[in-house]
């Protein structure tokens, strides 16, 4: 049997509760994948724009 948590957070501090539960205490049984908003296909243009401004 298999489980499967998705976990998004703002990984700016290594304190955060999130951080320790989900990072710092990664075993091999863990995928991680580090991906950020220039990995979505469907970021809209106009949004990119703004982030750069």
């Amino acid at each position: 049997m298999y489980n499967n948590h998705c976990v998004v957070f703002n990984p700016k501090f290594e304190a955060d509760p999130t951080w320790q539960e989900f990072v710092a205490k990664k075993d091999e049984c863990t995928l991680h994948i580090n991906i950020g908003w220039r990995d979505n296909p469907w970021f809209p243009e106009s949004l990119s724009n703004q982030h750069f401004a």
